[in-house]
Parts: C-alpha cells; structure tokens; sequence
C-alpha cells in the first residue's frame, strides 16, 4: 500500500502542475490524452478530445500522459485514439489486453470502448478509472 501511495502521489505531482500551467496559459487550448499503455479503461479515456480540465482520469501503475494543444497552431502529431490503437492489434493483443469476452464483443461491434469505461470509487481521492464488465448484449 505504501508503494503504491508513493507512486501515485510521484505521478500527480508532475501531472497536476501541468494541467494546471496547460489550464492557465491563454497560449495552449487543453489538452489531449496520450496512452502509455493498454488496458480498455486507458483506451476508452482516449478519445482524442481537447480536454481543458486539471482533472487527468488514471489508476494504479497508469503511464499516460497530457500532451499540450497548442492554441492556433496546426497539430504536427496525431495522437491515435483508444479505439485506433485496438484495432491495430492483433487478436491476440487484444486478448490479452481487454480480456477474451471484451475483446471479442468489441471486434464484432457489439459494444464500443466507451462501454468498458468504468469508475472505482474512492472517498477523498477523485475516482480511478478501470475496466468495466461487459454489457450483456
């Protein structure tokens, strides 16, 4: 518990000044989220939307990032979505990722990432974002 304490507070605290510098400066729109991983709940909270909120959704062990939107300057890097970097697995990747059931239901498009975006509840902390069951279909 204590490692896992130390890491998230390690994390939050490079995360929080620049979502709030990102927040404050006239110079950038928001910003947009880059994942460092590949599990749904980071997949399903990559959607390629500018966010301008200091609110940065994660979970234990969680390795995204917010990559600044530069106000008024055409975007050079394309940041794939959740849902592009899916489908450029492989089906096996997928497994492994998502679960074999999630996996398969998203293949054969009877739910979307955005249905396995899930909240675990925290009490004085903000919620951490994790895999949802699979909707029954």
């Amino acid at each position: 518990r204590a490692l896992l304490a130390v890491g998230l507070d390690t994390d939050q605290a490079a995360r929080l000044p620049l979502l709030t510098a990102i927040k404050r400066d006239e110079r950038f729109e928001g910003w947009v989220r880059v994942p460092r991983g590949t599990c749904a709940a980071c997949l399903s909270a990559t959607d390629g939307r500018v966010n301008a909120s200091v609110s940065f959704p994660i979970h234990p062990n969680c390795n995204c990032v917010s990559a600044p939107v530069v106000r008024n300057v055409p975007n050079r890097v394309a940041y794939p979505t959740g849902a592009a970097i899916f489908a450029a697995m492989s089906a096996e990747e997928q497994d492994a990722e998502v679960g074999e059931r999630a996996a398969e239901a998203l293949r054969a498009g009877e739910i979307e990432l955005s249905d396995l975006e899930g909240r675990s509840r925290l009490e004085n902390e903000p919620d951490f974002i994790t895999q949802a069951p699979v909707p029954a279909t």
